[in-house]
């Protein structure tokens, strides 16, 4: 709305008289209204000030996505650290690599690659104090960093590799809890790199009770190693090894 005051002169019997007009200029423009005032010398325009719309407090957030239980936009706390936003979506999945956990601020868009596990243990370095905006990532493990122990094992399954522990044959073994009665311990079988391209791997053929008497290697298990355990190969009986014999000199129809 547009206000225009006037002064209307009066005469020897009447003194001046203002006068204010108000357009409504925004609807003449959009063609609803013919209200076009002619302005006169010593008119004077007023220009009425919108009232301020109340802006929306936002509410302060911290985003926390990636192989955790549940990715979630997180209310900011003062005080609150990664470890805080991490209890808060449930933890990590089995799949997230622990040693790389990104931390991007939205201050100023640096970014920290934090341990997990250091932040668990409340290691300053790496639970750090987070501020509104943050954004916590949380990726993949690499799924090749793995190897397996199958066949005839008391508890068959997959490991994390770690390349910073070493695992032995005998330890990956230990692992699964030994050997099952019906596992063969001189017919063992480790290949090397099966879990990454098995149509690449090498085989070692192993005896679990020479390497315990230290008369064969001890190997080392590296990222895609599978160990197998391959079942015992029972003999024939003595009758079933000349059964086919006997068969041959029977007459037929007996």
């Amino acid at each position: 709305k547009i206000l225009v005051r006037r002064i209307i002169k009066g005469d020897d019997k009447n003194l001046d008289k203002a006068r204010t007009m108000i357009v409504d200029f925004a609807a003449f423009q959009r063609g609803e209204s013919e209200d076009d005032l002619k302005l006169e010398a010593g008119d004077r325009i007023t220009l009425t000030r919108l009232p301020e719309t109340p802006v929306a407090t936002q509410l302060k957030m911290v985003r926390v996505v990636g192989e955790v239980a549940h990715e979630a936009n997180l209310p900011y706390s003062a005080g609150m650290t990664v470890n805080d936003a991490l209890d808060r979506v449930g933890g990590l999945k089995e799949t997230a690599d622990r040693e790389k956990v990104r931390l991007i601020r939205a201050s100023d868009g640096k970014d920290f690659v934090l341990d997990a596990n250091r932040v668990g243990m409340n290691d300053p370095v790496h639970n750090l104090p987070l501020t509104p905006g943050d954004l916590l990532i949380v990726g993949v493990r690499d799924q090749s960093l793995r190897y397996a122990v199958l066949g005839e094992v008391l508890d068959p399954r997959t490991f994390i590799w770690n390349p910073k522990e070493k695992v032995s044959l005998l330890q990956a073994l230990e692992q699964v809890g030994g050997v099952t009665k019906r596992g063969d311990k001189r017919k063992g079988v480790l290949r090397k790199g099966y879990l990454l391209n098995p149509t690449a791997s090498r085989d070692v053929v192993f005896d679990l009770d020479a390497i315990v008497k230290g008369k064969q290697q001890n190997w080392d298990i590296d990222a895609g190693d599978a160990v197998f355990i391959l079942p015992k190969q029972h003999r024939p009986s003595l009758l079933q090894q000349i059964a086919p014999l006997m068969l041959r000199f029977l007459p037929f129809g007996l």
